[in-house]
């Protein structure tokens, strides 16, 4: 069943946040953010050797978190965007936004935004 009011995702142009570090020493460069209504962004990150079945998903997580704090909320506050969720996505590969890509790992994080902090939400 269709929604009446539907909406698709706007792309956020942001600065480059260059190299990027996370827990896990994958490498991981930003694909884009998308804004949608009511404060959520969606951060798509790429992570040519993610591999989720093999990976500890505790490390998932961690890597997405620091994603979102040490990443994301700086690029949405220079930008002097307001952001009340975040959802982190990592990709082996670039997928387009809302595509079913079965044969491409995937992983997806939310997060409440809270006191300029990263709050881990369970889906």
């Amino acid at each position: 069943m269709a929604h009446a009011d539907t909406h698709e995702p706007t792309v956020v142009k942001l600065a480059d946040p260059g190299a990027i570090d996370v827990p896990s020493g994958r490498n991981v460069t930003l694909h884009e953010v998308l804004s949608e209504p009511d404060g959520l962004y969606r951060a798509r990150f790429v992570a040519p050797d993610l591999d989720v079945g093999a990976g500890d998903l505790d490390v998932l997580t961690d890597d997405a978190e620091a994603l979102c704090a040490e990443v994301v909320l700086p690029l949405l506050d220079a930008a002097a965007l307001d952001a009340a969720r975040v959802v982190v996505s990592l990709s082996a590969e670039p997928v387009p936004f809302g595509v079913a890509a079965p044969e491409v790992a995937q992983t997806f994080e939310s997060f409440r935004i809270g006191d300029e902090a990263c709050i881990w939400e369970a889906f």
